[in-house]
């Protein structure tokens, strides 16, 4: 309970009911995970820092958007009825709310960025729960994917499974 924030387990619960209601209108959902860039160099210091990306990343959601703790240093979001291109948007709004603004911890300004990978799903048949968890898994690898994409490029920056002619790192 350090960030506030849904583990795994509390995010498929919460995740479920989303899928379900955006089979019932075919809408996409996408999912964004994050990693914090150099975690184990900055958080040895400053073991403050989960929580205040955890914040920063619920300032910059809407309501019926999910967040949670996915990993030690790893959030994942589901974004309803988003698309991927408009869920890089959004990517790129948390990676700004993090780099953007030093934390203050123990009397010191520290700089933290992250890495973010964003893909989508249309969800067109819900059939219980089963197939919710597969296919909430399956965007899971993927969107990590392009987190690792994104690392690999650099760090501090958004990679995602665009449509062809905006494919690309943004």
């Amino acid at each position: 309970m350090l960030t506030g924030l849904p583990n795994r387990r509390g995010f498929l619960a919460l995740a479920e009911k989303s899928f379900a209601r955006a089979s019932r209108k075919r809408q996409s959902i996408s999912f964004i995970m994050a990693d914090i860039d150099h975690f184990k160099k900055v958080n040895d210091r400053h073991g403050q820092v989960l929580r205040v990306v955890a914040q920063r990343f619920l300032d910059c959601l809407r309501v019926e958007d999910i967040c949670c703790r996915y990993g030690g240093e790893e959030f994942l979001v589901m974004l309803y009825d988003t698309d991927v291109i408009r869920a890089v948007l959004v990517a790129e709004r948390l990676r700004k709310s993090i780099a953007g603004k030093p934390i203050s911890t123990r009397g010191e300004e520290i700089r933290v960025a992250i890495s973010l990978g964003v893909t989508e799903i249309v969800v067109a048949d819900y059939a219980g729960t089963r197939k919710c968890h597969a296919e909430i898994r399956r965007a899971v690898q993927v969107s990590d994917a392009f987190l690792y994409k994104a690392k690999k490029a650099g760090r501090n920056r958004v990679a995602a499974n665009l449509p062809e002619e905006d494919e690309g790192v943004a």
